[in-house]
């Protein structure tokens, strides 16, 4: 885990952000994607004077609700067998 010290030191840019928000957007259980989006906003507040928690949310939501996660349909998908 990286400290406070190495957090601040971090020098991410908007398409960091934003790859971060697409990954936890398509997190497919709201209780888990949740608890995991509070945790990164706490270290992301650090990075960058600017950082928008609020905007990092909806983008996070937006992806969430997007086409490509309701309908592509491979994070319901069943992977165990009855056999």
């Amino acid at each position: 885990m990286l400290n406070k010290q190495e957090i601040t030191s971090l020098k991410l840019t908007r398409r960091h952000f934003e790859f971060i928000a697409c990954t936890l957007g398509e997190i497919s259980h709201d209780e888990s994607r949740e608890e995991v989006l509070t945790d990164t906003c706490i270290r992301l507040r650090d990075t960058h004077p600017r950082f928008d928690e609020k905007r990092f949310r909806d983008r996070v939501q937006e992806v969430h609700k997007s086409d490509y996660a309701e309908s592509s349909g491979w994070y319901s998908e069943d992977f165990y067998s009855d056999v």
